[in-house]
Order: structure tokens, then C-alpha cells, then sequence
């Protein structure tokens, strides 16, 4: 079936459709990685998006349930230059336009991945509305479509991703983990198992903070400086114990301690951005489209910033336990360079208590 992609500066990218045949609206983004597409679907923190992949050819490995980051595609549709029909994989459970047919998301397929994507990084993340059909007799209807939808981050799309209940989860190590969760990835809720209990606490509900060793705040959609964050932000101000924020967790206590975030124009996405902590450099694992100011207050010390163009990737507090990580540290889809992020953060947490 035929469709294509209008984005708000009016241009029009045909395609073949596959997946569901509803039309579709979100902000649209791209990612640089060459796979882990089954990852980024599921990535809680692209809910609100349509999500364009660079590399020519995606789905050659099917779609594997193991490799899901949460229970549900979050994505609002997929742009791809070729999705592979025939997984080359006899482990996969279906293939990729199987999956986002069961998921009710449209993906557009035979595009011009490289002209989408150099618009973007031209004009920055553009609105954009996945329709069905041809553009000489749909056309009006998706602008129609656009005009009447309001920008996709100014909705708290936290609300959607997180948990809706408390629930504990038995761990291997010795901590006890409180989980602000906005989001969290299944990645790092693994990695955080690794080193405690947990318990994943919905981001509008709340504990007492000395019956946990630290806590976490995790990933998650949206816009860090909405309003609808306030009440925790104003919770997570009374907790005196050791703090890791990942992505969107970082970017909150950023804000709690006086930093500025910002839209940034077109993000980082993808699995191969390099980061500079002290004196070594990994590659890391993205997924943000908003940032932490580099003009932060005193009290904080950047640690990590990304070597293409400076933007803050970590930091701690001069004074407290608190240390925080812009990129995705357990990187499932990605390399394995910075899961050591939880060691750091378990040894801060017995540094602590030690003290």
C-alpha cells in the first residue's frame, strides 16, 4: 500500500506502508544506529515519535522478544529506507512488520532516508504525520492532520511510559534500590539488579526515604522542564540519600540543583557517540533531544561531555552523593563500554554509608 510522510515545513516523502494502516502524527527524529531497532521501538523514551533510521536496511534479524526494552512499542511510527520481509534469524519469534502490525504503529518503507534526514539536521525535528495512500488525494487530509495537533512534548508523556503500580524485584547484590520511574528501560532495570533490590516506585507516588540504601531516576519521555514534573521534583528535594539520574533523570536533578536545560535542534540518537569522562573516552548509546546547559552553578562539576559538539553528558555534586549520566549506561542497543556506571554508583552508595 502506498503512503507517505508530510512533515509540518510541508514536504512530502512517499513511501510504501507497512505495519498498521492508520495514519500516525508525532515529532519526527532519526537514530544513527546500524541496528538494534527491536531496542529503540520499545524505548520508552521515544513515546511521542516517529522515528526515521538511518542505516539503508533494517529487520534482516526479525524481532526477538528477548531484545524488547519494555513490554510496548512506543514509537508513533517508523521511516526506513528497506525493511527485510525474511528475518535471516530461526530464533525470531516474526519479523519487524509482523510486530508493528500487532502493535497497531504504521512504519513507511522505500524512502529517501538520506534527503528526511538531512532536513532535519537542516531545520531541526520537524512535526510530522505518517499517512496511508497517495499524497494527490490525501494530501489535504494529513495537513488537516497536522494543523489540528499541538506539539507531542508538550504533553507529559511520562504519564503514559510509567509503571502504574509499586513493585519490588528481587536483586543479586546488597543495596536497596528505590527506582523513580518515568520509563525505565528493562536494560537498566537488569544492570540495577545487578547490585540490590529494587523497588520501582511510579514517578506520582511516594516512599520514605530511609528505608532505602539510594535511588534512581530513571529514563524516561518528554520535556524535563514540565510542569507536570513539579510535585516530584519538589519530592525528590527531600531525599538525603545518594542519587543517580539517568537521561531524562538527569536532566531533572540538573534542574534541581539550579542547571538549565534546553530543546536541543535535532538530538542524539544513536549508538556510537563518543564521551569524554576524565582522561578516557567511550562510546556511548543516545537517546535525548533535550540537554543540560554547560553554564551550570558552582556545586556542579561536569565530569562526561560529548566529543562532537560539547554537550553535557554527566555530572557530580561538589557536596553530595549524586552523580548522573545523560546517555543510556547499560546501552542495549550498543556497546557494553559504560555498564561500569553501576559500579561507580554502588561503590558511591558504600562510600557513603561507610562515612
Amino acid at each position: 500500500m502506498d503512503g507517505f510522510l508530510l512533515t509540518e515545513d510541508g514536504e512530502i516523502y512517499r513511501g510504501k506502508i507497512i505495519g498498521s494502516r492508520n495514519a500516525s502524527f508525532g515529532e519526527t527524529v532519526f537514530t544513527t544506529s546500524m541496528g538494534g531497532y527491536t531496542e529503540s521501538i520499545t524505548d520508552p523514551s521515544y513515546a511521542g515519535q516517529i522515528l526515521v533510521f538511518s542505516f539503508p536496511l533494517i529487520g534482516n534479524y526479525g524481532v526477538s522478544w528477548s531484545h524488547r526494552e519494555s513490554d510496548n512499542v512506543w514509537v508513533r511510527g517508523i521511516v526506513a529506507s528497506e525493511v527485510y520481509e525474511t528475518p535471516l534469524n530461526r530464533y525470531t519469534k516474526s519479523n519487524l512488520e509482523d510486530f508493528l502490525r500487532m502493535a497497531k504503529v504504521p512504519g513507511l518503507v522505500n524512502v529517501d532516508t538520506r534527503k528526511l534526514i538531512r532536513r532535519i539536521r537542516e531545520k531541526g525535528t520537524l512535526l510530522g504525520v505518517i499517512y496511508p495512500g497517495d499524497p494527490a488525494s490525501s494530501i489535504s487530509e494529513a495537513r488537516e492532520m497536522i494543523e489540528a495537533m499541538h506539539h507531542p512534548m508538550k504533553d507529559p508523556l511520562f504519564k503514559e511510559t510509567a509503571a502504574r503500580e509499586i513493585r519490588f524485584l528481587k536483586g543479586n547484590g546488597d543495596l536497596r534500590i528505590a527506582l523513580i520511574d518515568f520509563g525505565v528501560k528493562n536494560g537498566i532495570l537488569e544492570n540495577l539488579l545487578s547490585i540490590g533490590d529494587v523497588t520501582l516506585v511510579p514517578y506520582h507516588m511516594r516512599v520514605l526515604p530511609d528505608e532505602f540504601d539510594a535511588f534512581v531516576i530513571s529514563n524516561g519521555p518528554g520535556d524535563p522542564a514540565h510542569e507536570a514534573l513539579n510535585d516530584v521534583i519538589q519530592y525528590i528535594k527531600t531525599i538525603k540519600k545518594p542519587l543517580l539520574g539517568i537521561c531524562l533523570g538527569h536532566q531533572i536533578l540538573a534542574r534541581i540543583f539550579g542547571a538549565k536545560v534546553y530543546k536541543m535542534k535535532f538530538g542524539h540518537r544513536g549508538v556510537n557517540h563518543p564521551v569524554r569522562y576524565g582522561e578516557r573516552f567511550f562510546i556511548t548509546t543516545h537517546n535525548h533531544g533535550y540537554a543540560v546547559s554547560r553554564d551550570v552553578p558552582e556545586t556542579i562539576i561536569v565530569n562526561q561531555y560529548d566529543i562532537n559538539d560539547g554537550t553535557v553528558e554527566g555530572f557530580i555534586h561538589k557536596e553530595l552523593p549524586v552523580m548522573t549520566v545523560q546517555y543510556h549506561p547499560e546501552a542495549r542497543p550498543g556497546t557494553h563500554d559504560t555498564r561500569f556506571i553501576f559500579r561507580e554508583f554502588e561503590r558511591m552508595v558504600k562510600d557513603y554509608e561507610g562515612s
